[in-house]
């Protein structure tokens, strides 16, 4: 069973059963392995059952030690170790036309979920991102996508979706005007497009960890979020990393070579035992907590040390400003309540009936424009005269202007907008 450095060379059943032809001559020196003796067939099986299984398995358990022979499961855990993930498939984005003959007569929302196809036998399936509508006067409007799976196929060409399996209200065609997937393009948010990629092979992981000699001090931030949200029940997660040997932790960052992970939503167990088992353990004692969000740490057990290992992870830091509305209502309005309900219907937090609402995620700028909407969708309110929103609690608005014009209340990556209905005032004025 030679060990030559890094490799490990089985040994062949002759040489097997010459050892064993030696060991049994020298306690036996009349021993006969001729052909046709039971000594021999006896040699024949045992050394075979060695040459043939055992050395295999050997050399099998042996190979999966090393980044360079191991594979499959064994590379990721092996890569695992060191700091690397396998990437996982990649989703491809593009912007879909929701199109009619005739200008609208009035207005049709467009739901995200909303499912486009390409043709053919086996179609390539994807879903829009956000809400859209088709105003009255209008023939088209664009909404962003996402492929239902990942791959190099999903990024498609233009004009290749052109199926709607349910098509919504109002709405006779679809199709993509740009090739799905073409990072040179940009989404309706203006964010560059994402091509689709498939799982990352064995030999991609491999040249990977061995490109950067296995010494990565942490898992990338990406990683960790691909991981984490991934995990049924939560909305969304976003990691803070310190890939530097420069200790931040004095002015409110990380130290060195640490990591954050923030979660929204999503049962705790569950979300520490997907960082358990997509970590590495020198990565999971990097895990900080509380410096971006309010800290939780859950206890997983490790059966290969027979102990149990501490892990820890943020939940987001709540931003919930005072709402001021001036609003202008009819003798049909339905009162306060519903219109508290409608904002906290777009911005989550919980509403008049103490139902927990799921809204923005994770770092979503809470839009002045979407709360004047929110409100003008109740009945018998006619329209607001001012909205104010005010963060520090000066009564004055913290809103700014982003470069597309719109008034929005920044928001970090690690902050969550979360409302209850007393963060909602209302001035009423009826006519």
């Amino acid at each position: 069973m030679p060990v030559d450095g890094e490799s490990y060379t089985p040994t062949a059943q002759q040489t097997f059963k010459e050892t064993v032809a030696d060991a049994v001559k020298d306690a036996k020196p009349e021993a006969v392995f001729s052909s046709d003796t039971i000594i021999n067939a006896i040699a024949e099986g045992f050394t075979e059952t060695l040459a043939d299984t055992t050395e295999q398995n050997i050399q099998s358990v042996f190979d999966t030690g090393y980044i360079e022979n191991a594979s499959g499961r064994q590379l990721s855990k092996r890569a695992r170790e060191l700091g690397f993930i396998r990437q996982d498939p990649v989703t491809a984005t593009g912007v879909v036309e929701f199109s009619r003959n005739q200008p609208a007569t009035q207005d049709y929302q467009i739901d995200a979920g909303t499912l486009v196809e390409t043709a053919g036998e086996n179609p390539i399936q994807y879903e829009t991102t956000e809400s859209v509508t088709l105003t009255a006067g209008t023939t088209s409007v664009r909404a962003t996508v996402v492929s239902r799976r990942g791959g190099t196929d999903v990024n498609v060409g233009q004009d290749s979706l052109t199926v709607l399996p349910a098509p919504p209200a109002g709405i006779g065609t679809v199709t993509n005007p740009e090739p799905i997937g073409d990072p040179t393009l940009t989404d309706t948010n203006g964010d560059s497009l994402r091509r689709g990629q498939p799982r990352e092979t064995d030999t991609e992981l491999r040249n990977r960890v061995l490109r950067e000699d296995g010494s990565a001090p942490s898992a990338s931030a990406e990683d960790i979020e691909t991981a984490i949200s991934n995990t049924p029940g939560v909305v969304s997660a976003t990691a803070v990393t310190n890939a530097t040997a420069t200790d931040n932790s004095g002015s409110g960052g990380l130290p060195p070579f640490a990591s954050e992970v923030v979660v929204q939503g999503g049962n705790s167990d569950l979300i520490a035992n997907t960082l358990f088992t997509t970590m590495s353990i020198v990565d999971l004692q990097r895990l900080q907590a509380g410096t971006f969000g309010s800290a939780v740490t859950q206890s997983v057990y490790d059966s290969f040390r027979d102990t149990a290992v501490t892990v820890q992870f943020s939940r987001p830091t709540v931003v919930a400003p005072t709402i001021t509305i001036d609003c202008v209502v009819t003798d049909d309005f339905v009162g306060g309540d519903p219109i508290r309900d409608a904002v906290i219907e777009y911005t989550g937090g919980v509403d008049a009936t103490d139902t927990e609402i799921v809204g923005l995620e994770l770092g979503d700028n809470l839009y002045t424009d979407r709360v004047r909407t929110a409100v003008t969708s109740v009945t018998g309110v006619r329209g607001t005269t001012n909205i104010t929103i005010d963060k520090t609690g000066d009564g004055t608005d913290d809103t700014t202007i982003d470069s597309d014009g719109l008034q929005r209340l920044v928001v970090s990556k690690t902050e969550l907008v979360f409302l209850s209905s007393a963060d909602i005032q209302l001035n009423v004025t009826s006519v």
